[in-house]
């Protein structure tokens, strides 16, 4: 089985898919598998990403829900995960990209601490696609020290002021144990800020 899978979940999001999958494709570390989740989508994303999958079957896959439809993005993510065969999991949705060398670094840290659940950096908030755009391109700031190991409960005050960078799903890697110890996402949660409910509950443990 691959080492990591990457899941990108999508809901007519065909603006930016393909750009998704190539960077996922792109990555410099090749033990690498990708589920798509196609969330009831009514435009092209489901072919989009079909299309891909008649390309690289290996290591592509489209999966829906049992009986087509939206079930929202939690639902998405956790269809996705357990779908996925990987001992680590990267959320890419369908209107972010990865740097080549994204998952390549995180594979390393992890590798070199086999006690982390997770590892995260920054995400730059993209503005830059749309020349009409009114914001310029820029990280927030992390709010801790990089490069340290924290233990559990310790980065939780930051996540729930959301004040700075905390994790977000495109900028993670996470160990399967861990999310499977957490709980997973709670469906219940169908739209933005789900992620925030699940790395609340990945750190009280990891």
């Amino acid at each position: 089985p691959p080492l990591v899978s990457a899941v990108t979940i999508v809901r007519d999001g065909e603006r930016f898919l393909e750009d998704a999958i190539e960077s996922v494709l792109g990555q410099t570390h090749g033990n690498l598998e990708l589920v798509v989740v196609d969330d009831g989508s009514t435009d092209r994303s489901a072919e989009i990403a079909a299309r891909f999958v008649c390309q690289e079957p290996d290591r592509i896959r489209l999966v829906r829900h049992a009986g087509g439809g939206s079930r929202g993005m939690s639902a998405a993510r956790m269809l996705g995960v357990e779908t996925s065969r990987g001992a680590l999991i990267g959320f890419l949705d369908a209107d972010d990209i990865w740097l080549p060398d994204k998952i390549a670094e995180q594979v390393e840290i992890l590798e070199s601490h086999p006690d982390a659940g997770m590892v995260y950096g920054r995400t730059q908030m993209w503005y830059s696609w749309d020349p009409n755009a009114v914001h310029a391109d820029f990280f927030y700031g992390l709010g801790v020290e990089p490069d340290r190991l924290y233990l559990a409960l310790a980065l939780l005050p930051q996540l729930l002021e959301n004040r700075v960078q905390s994790p977000t799903t495109c900028n993670a890697l996470i160990r399967r144990d861990a999310y499977e110890q957490a709980g997973g996402f709670e469906g219940a949660f169908r739209a933005l800020y789900e992620d925030q409910v699940f790395f609340a509950k990945l750190y009280l443990r990891s």
